[in-house]
């Protein structure tokens, strides 16, 4: 069934995991780029699931940003189009000399900011995704990627720089899977207290994790 969009992005960042996957694998993931665009149903093993949830997410935000410039089109469009550029006047005002050059007819700064946000939360909010896919109806969901978990984030990877690259959201994918495994941070064991997001992404925790001090199920 077709959705009636001819293209969609792939962004080259995202592609490099395909330097990790078979040919098998890379042309299973590509049968499923065709097979969510064109609204159609298609499964993947769970391996290959996470791998594809990476790029979905960034297929979603492509979608939200494009359908917010077409009702933003659509609009200026009700309007008459966007404003034309005024004129200087060419006769004296009665002011001294004539008034500055007018100022140009607004940009859509609304593209613009947010093409930066975008640019700005890209890493954050793949990582509050990959968390809420990773553990979906085991722990808490992430319902915002806020100002101070965006810090939070930011101070992981510079802590964690020169050890594990987090600028890459597998890599978190990968800590969150290790995690999993253990009983304590996942609230399996006599105690009711489990690991949110904001505990994991606390620079001193993610060493902890990533150094296997929690592995033994011990606080």
């Amino acid at each position: 069934m077709s959705t009636g969009k001819k293209s969609f992005l792939l962004y080259l960042d995202t592609l490099q995991i395909l330097s990790k996957l078979t040919d098998e694998q890379s042309g299973r993931l590509l049968k499923a780029f065709l097979a969510y665009h064109s609204g159609e149903d298609f499964e993947l093993d769970p391996m290959m699931d996470l791998v594809f949830f990476n790029f979905k997410a960034q297929f979603e935000r492509d979608k939200e940003n494009y359908s917010k410039t077409v009702n933003r089109n659509r609009n200026n469009g009700l309007k008459g189009g966007r404003p034309k550029k005024q004129q200087e006047p060419k006769k004296p005002t009665g002011l001294n000399g004539n008034p500055p050059k007018p100022k140009k007819a607004d940009s859509d700064s609304d593209s613009d900011s947010d093409s930066d946000s975008d640019s700005d939360r890209y890493i954050h909010q793949q990582v509050g995704d990959a968390w809420n896919h990773t553990f979906k109806n085991e722990l808490q969901s992430v319902v915002k990627i806020t100002n101070k978990r965006k810090a939070s984030i930011n101070g992981c990877i510079k802590e964690m720089k020169g050890v594990i690259d987090l600028t890459d959201v597998n890599n978190w994918i990968a800590l969150f899977n290790h995690a999993a495994r253990s009983d304590f941070l996942m609230g399996r064991g006599s105690s009711s207290w489990a690991m949110t997001f904001d505990f994991f992404t606390t620079k001193s925790k993610i060493i902890k994790i990533y150094e296997g001090d929690y592995d033994n199920n011990t606080a």
